[in-house]
């Protein structure tokens, strides 16, 4: 259960700090985010079984992680009008 919780709070943190990057990709950010993050979590946190065998829970990992971000994003871009007066978009423009 901690694995679980662990995992799920990761997804919304790191969701939430991707969304304040400027999309610069042809890209929707509620696609793009998910994915970006599901790959990243599955990197660094790992999923919910023991050991490098598949089994169900491997596809409650992915619905779950890629449904979590969905949600996390989506409700961002809803409260975006709000949260940009006080946090601006970050815009990483390096070509100057």
């Amino acid at each position: 259960m901690y694995s679980i919780l662990k995992t799920l709070l990761y997804v919304i943190s790191i969701s939430i700090f991707a969304s304040f990057f400027e999309n610069k990709s042809n890209f929707n950010s509620e696609y793009i985010i998910p994915l970006f993050v599901a790959l990243e979590t599955k990197y660094y946190v790992g999923d919910f079984d023991k050991g490098k065998t598949y089994s169900y829970l491997d596809i409650v990992y992915w619905v779950l992680i890629l449904f979590t971000s969905y949600i996390s994003v989506t409700l961002m871009n809803k409260f975006s009008p709000i949260l940009t007066k006080y946090i601006p978009k970050i815009d990483l423009n390096i070509s100057q």
